[in-house]
């Protein structure tokens, strides 16, 4: 489980979904809601099980080898890929007006819709009680601006580096690129980065010569990466207690 650092991290990005946060209480319970005001009644657990499928077999149908993002560029090109998503969920109950697809994409702009798990504030408060700044490297589209602001997190960031404005997504080293050059040009030898995806959180993070652990909340280790079971753990394996204030 040790992540097998050199020296401690000067600047921590987070990867944002499943990182930092999750839809609450299910990206189900919000589908359905929303489906229920145009004429179709699905059980969320029904939509919440095959989720992780549709989501996987959109990206299958939109990566490049160019490493652009899945999401696009623009909010036309994510609402596209979202309605990839949401039709292989509903299947043939999709509601096909035009506007339920708008209605849905907008929805999950609210921070409402989303929820920080309960051990994110105690290692952010361990980093700023230490003076290590950090941000957010993710693989999304825009809308994750007003979430992480709605979330109270945005005034608490020192970066924050998106696919959608970036042009390109992790593990892409571009990305990585982009990140590194939004640090401080005396800490950009010490960047660790905390996520979930093995390939584009940890070996992609190695590649781009910078420190990493993954967060497995289920406990299960990924041969050759570092890893902890919580965030305030992995934290700590790239910033260790005895880290002096900067």
């Amino acid at each position: 489980m040790v992540c097998g650092m050199r020296a401690p991290c000067r600047f921590v990005y987070f990867d944002a979904g499943f990182t930092l946060l999750a839809a609450h209480p299910s990206v189900g319970f919000h589908y359905a809601a929303v489906a229920r005001r145009y004429g179709v009644d699905l059980e969320p657990a029904m939509i919440d099980a095959s989720f992780s499928a549709a989501w996987h077999r959109a990206r299958a149908m939109t990566s490049t080898k160019e490493g652009r993002p899945s999401y696009g560029t623009s909010r036309q090109e994510a609402l596209d890929f979202w309605k990839i998503v949401i039709r292989a969920c509903f299947s043939e109950n999709t509601p096909e007006q035009p506007e339920f697809f708008t209605e849905l994409f907008d929805h999950f702009a609210k921070p409402e819709c989303w929820r920080l798990y309960e051990d994110v504030e105690p290692a952010l408060q361990f980093l700023e009680a230490r003076g290590i700044p950090f941000g957010v490297l993710s693989n999304w589209d825009s809308r994750l601006r007003p979430v992480l602001e709605g979330l109270g997190l945005m005034p608490r960031l020192s970066a924050l580096i998106l696919s959608c404005e970036v042009g390109y997504e992790k593990p892409h080293p571009e990305i990585f690129r982009a990140a590194a050059e939004a640090v401080p040009e005396d800490m950009r030898g010490a960047i660790g980065l905390i996520g979930d995806e093995p390939e584009a959180d940890g070996t992609a993070a190695l590649a781009a010569g910078w420190q990493q652990c993954l967060v497995n909340r289920r406990g299960k280790a990924v041969e050759g990466l570092g890893w902890r079971r919580d965030l305030p753990g992995a934290v700590r394996e790239l910033v260790p207690d005895g880290t002096q204030r900067l």
